[in-house]
């Protein structure tokens, strides 16, 4: 899948009973995805990824802005976990790209085992290697700090995930 130039504006993932509220702009998991310029603005997720779930590697670049989408969960902004289809850990590339204004655990709720769960303001990374290259993630103006109960920034963990079975995650920036 590509995108290019595109924006998303103002789009709400809802949950009913628990389920879905994922990916308030974009959630999927094609080959690959890649996105270049653009806008995601103001999407709302009930659950996690106010913006992009990325299942699967992916490539942002161009100028993207994710600005001011808010996640229940965690991944204000985007929620990144790239596999393959044999569940082995893959590599995502985001190369100037701005994240300003994405808050995570919107609703404050405990989760399961009552754990809060909104991590990652501007991304939260779970399995395989997320390469950063010049981004501009927050910002000094009024209302441009990603929030999150932790990593307002972007939060790393494979906690999520049973242990064993993946290798950590890899950050490069």
């Amino acid at each position: 899948v590509a995108i290019t130039n595109s924006t998303f504006t103002g789009n709400t993932a809802n949950s009913v009973n628990g389920l879905g509220g994922r990916g308030g702009a974009y959630a999927g998991s094609p080959d690959s995805l890649s996105i270049t310029g653009g806008t995601f603005n103001n999407n709302v997720a009930f659950t996690d990824a106010g913006a992009l779930r990325l299942f699967t590697p992916t490539t942002i670049s161009g100028g993207t802005i994710i600005s001011n989408n808010t996640a229940r969960q965690s991944g204000g902004g985007i929620w990144s976990d790239p596999l393959a289809n044999d569940n082995t850990p893959q590599t995502n590339t985001f190369t100037n790209l701005t994240m300003k204004g994405n808050p995570a655990d919107s609703d404050g709720v405990l989760g399961p085992n009552n754990v809060v769960r909104g991590d990652g303001g501007a991304i939260f990374h779970g399995r395989g290697t997320l390469n950063l290259n010049n981004p501009t993630i927050g910002g000094t103006g009024v209302g441009e700090a990603n929030t999150a109960f932790d990593g307002g920034g972007i939060a790393r963990t494979d906690s999520q995930f049973p242990p064993a079975v993946f290798n950590a995650p890899l950050l490069n920036i």
